[in-house]
Order: C-alpha cells, then structure tokens, then sequence
C-alpha cells in the first residue's frame, strides 16, 4: 500500500507565491493611484474653496473699485500658495451687456499639474450691478 505524500511539493509553493507577487503588485498599483487621485481632489477642493473666498471679498468691495486695474494686485491668500504651489490667479472685469448696467467678474485660479501642459483650472464669474440710489423720504 502507498502512503500519500503530506504536506506541498516545492512547485506548488512556487505557484502559490507567483500568485501572492502577482496580487500584491495589483493592489499597490491600486493604493498608489489612489494616493494619487485623493491628493488632485485635495487640490481642487482647495482651489475652488480659495476662488469662493476672493470671489466674495471681491463682491464686497464698493461698484466704483471693481476694475481690472485696481485687481490686478490680487494675489492667492498664503495658505492657497502653499497648498497649490505655482498657482497663478487671473481677474477679468468686463462691462456686463444691457440694461441695467453692470460689470462681469471673471477669477480664473490655475496651478500646475503633472502634464505642464495642461495646467488644472478653477474658474468663477460673478455680476455686479450697482446700489440703485436710496430716495429721501
């Protein structure tokens, strides 16, 4: 009568850790391009919370100051720059078409990505129209 062989061959072993290399090379492929997508997220949700702060500082300011001349000095708050290095922050202001009349404020706030290429964007517009005067009782 012949004894079953206990235990697993050399070759099985083998085969067996082929399979756990395999799988441990998938989920750290996995793992890392979530690293990857969080930390994008983590910057868009920056950018977009900063352009929502300058773009309601900017809308606090009196009608007469709103031009892209007394803007152009606006730059991203520090916290901004530190999270979201090379970002850059453009301010258009265009006079807003017909009646009544008003201007049209454009924050264009774009930082660098992995393709230099293609810049990431977050751009905000916003109307103001001025304070129609107060009548004297």
């Amino acid at each position: 009568m012949k004894r079953k062989p206990r235990g697993m061959t050399f070759l099985e072993l083998a085969v067996a850790g082929a399979l756990l290399a395999v799988l441990a090379a998938v989920c750290l492929k996995f793992l890392a391009a979530q690293v990857r997508q969080r930390s994008a997220l983590a910057e868009r949700q920056t950018a977009q919370c900063e352009a929502a702060n300058l773009m309601e500082h900017l809308a606090a300011r009196p009608y007469e100051e709103l031009s892209a001349e007394k803007l152009a000095g606006e730059k991203p708050s520090a916290q901004a720059a530190a999270l979201l290095p090379g970002a850059e922050l453009k301010i258009e202001v265009a006079a807003a078409a017909g009646p009544p009349p008003g201007k049209r404020i454009t924050l264009r706030l774009s930082w660098p990505g992995p393709d230099p290429a293609a810049p990431y964007i977050v751009q905000l517009t916003s109307w103001r129209y001025p304070q129609p005067p107060i009548p004297n009782p």
